[in-house]
């Protein structure tokens, strides 16, 4: 099993609301910015990371969800 990047967050809009939020996430000057981060429930130091794919994370998250 492997993967790649990280899951759209729930309700996002689709696809392309997934990718207007992390243009959104890539600007610190973006009207929403701080609203979405809060909305994820990011810390304001906290990235966002779209490529990031943790398979143990994953892998506990599945076993657990059967």
């Amino acid at each position: 099993m492997g993967g790649k990047g990280a899951c759209p967050p729930e309700d996002c809009g689709g696809v392309w609301g997934y990718e207007e939020l992390k243009s959104i996430l890539e600007n610190p000057k973006h009207p929403d910015h701080k609203d979405t981060k809060k909305w994820l429930g990011l810390k304001p130091r906290d990235q966002w990371d779209a490529n990031g794919f943790d398979l143990e994370e994953t892998k506990y998250a599945v076993t657990f969800s059967l």
